[in-house]
């Protein structure tokens, strides 16, 4: 990166989620993988990279009931050719973003909607040259949670010797 306004508002933003995460460190808080399906819509740039899974993580934090806060990243790489030299070429997508979520029910199923904000650091590499950049960009977010399992605590051992 150049050192600009993009690396100004990736510290801030980075700042910002740090600070709320760290004042919600009591509230419960999960952290999970996740996996999505990239597929652009610019014509020229799905032809030279084509569409493919994105894979990152995210950390989740609860504020209040219903209301959540989260910090995600993600990892996007693909090797294409230039359209007019066949030569190769690479790209890297790397977004980190952070927001909130509402918890429209909060049981085992909860549908919920959410807005925040992310920044994508952009790479991209080949014989005519190289760039580094980034964007800042609006995100939003809707979907269900289900939850499958449940945090396990073995039982003490005081416990494990009563008949």
């Amino acid at each position: 990166m150049n050192g600009g306004k993009g690396d100004e508002t990736m510290k801030r933003l980075v700042a910002l989620g740090l600070m709320v995460f760290l004042a919600s460190a009591s509230a419960s808080a999960s952290i999970g993988l996740k996996g999505a399906y990239f597929s652009p819509s610019d014509l020229d740039f799905k032809s030279i990279y084509g569409s493919g899974w994105m894979y990152g993580g995210e950390i989740t934090f609860n504020i209040v009931k219903g209301l959540d806060g989260w910090l995600d990243g993600g990892y996007f790489a693909r090797t294409g050719v230039l359209s007019y030299t066949q030569e190769e070429t690479k790209l890297t997508l790397v977004p980190v973003g952070g927001g909130l979520r509402y918890r429209i029910l909060t049981g085992k199923i909860a549908p919920y909607i959410g807005a925040g904000a992310r920044y994508c650091l952009y790479m991209e590499s080949n014989v005519i040259g190289k760039v580094n950049d980034g964007g800042v960009g609006f995100v939003g977010k809707a979907g269900v949670l289900i939850t499958i399992c449940l945090l396990y605590t073995s039982p003490s051992p005081r416990d494990r010797t009563r008949s």
